[in-house]
């Protein structure tokens, strides 16, 4: 099979890529500016979906996934504790 063939049958939308996850699931994210801002998105609006899905990764320049009301639905565990969470991590939640 030719490899553009391939490639465009494993294309997904934001969407459809959120929607393979299920609760309970870890995911890794990129550190920083590789923050997929799409994905995150897309993985918010499937919040009522979605519970107790872990997020691991580093420092980050913006933390969507720790806004309030968010809490059933995603945990975040971090290796590199940004001054603007630092308070979270204090209180336990951000590990």
């Amino acid at each position: 099979m030719e490899f553009t063939a391939e490639y465009k049958k494993k294309v997904k939308s934001a969407e459809e890529a959120i929607g393979l996850i299920r609760s309970g699931m870890r995911l890794t994210i990129p550190l920083c500016c590789g923050l997929p801002q799409t994905l995150i998105s897309a993985l918010i609006e499937q919040k009522d979906r979605l519970k107790d899905v872990e997020i691991v990764s580093g420092l980050q320049i913006k933390y969507p996934f720790l806004e309030d009301g968010l809490q059933d639905s995603f945990s975040y565990r971090t290796w590199q504790c940004a001054p603007n969470i630092r308070h979270l991590v204090a209180e336990g939640t951000v590990k």
